[in-house]
């Protein structure tokens, strides 16, 4: 399982017109839970929850049921964005197995250091301690100071961009990221994840990327 979410987490793309003007686009699912986003705004929905007039109704291994002005649809495992990108043929996976902490760990490179870093889908951004940010070299006091809430209470901290981060076949660039006075491993969360598809398949988890 991927922790925060010690749950299965599958990218889906799938697109619905609510109204004319609203577009849904559903781009991930857990047991009884999904991530949608309307109009380019993104929301976590557990089963039996509601926004912006769409109901999460159920979710399975490969699609998720939803209530959309009162008529359920199926929205089925897929590979289309709402701006109706198709990604291209031949794209190469990152191919993460799963430790014996119940986590997925991953080899790559933050601004061209060699790092390790664990999945973390409850993580808005790629999540830094100071004292690997600057073994790394990055400039975060040059950063946007901002809170956190921690485990053990609200830090002060930063928040930057990576020039590039990797995991290892998958190079996304200008990634944002976060920098907090506490000590955790390199969290590789939704900045980065967002951009690729996930998909879990006993104790692998696949990163496809979809540009």
């Amino acid at each position: 399982m991927i922790k925060r979410a010690t749950y299965l987490s599958l990218l889906l793309a799938v697109n619905v017109q609510v109204q004319a003007s609203v577009t849904v686009n559903v781009v991930g699912l857990f047991p009884d839970a999904a991530v949608i986003v309307v109009d380019g705004q993104r929301h976590f929905l557990k089963t039996g929850q509601s926004k912006d007039g769409i109901k999460l109704v159920s979710t399975g291994n490969n699609n998720a049921v939803v209530e959309i002005n009162g008529k359920k649809q199926t929205l089925n495992l897929g590979r289309e964005r709402a701006d109706g990108f198709t990604a291209a043929p031949q794209k190469k996976d990152a191919s993460l197995i799963r430790s014996n902490d119940g986590h997925y760990w991953a080899n790559g490179k933050i601004n061209g250091r060699t790092v390790r870093m664990v999945v973390d889908t409850g993580a808005s951004d790629i999540s830094l301690s100071e004292a690997t940010a600057k073994q790394l070299g990055i400039s975060y006091r040059n950063g946007t100071r901002a809170r956190y809430q921690t485990a053990n209470g609200t830090v002060v901290g930063y928040q930057i961009t990576l020039s590039s981060v990797t995991v290892e076949t998958i190079t996304l660039n200008n990634v944002k990221a976060s920098v907090v006075p506490s000590n955790h491993p390199i969290l590789l969360g939704m900045s980065f994840l967002r951009e690729v598809d996930m998909r879990e398949q006993g104790n692998m988890l696949y990163l496809v990327p979809r540009y």
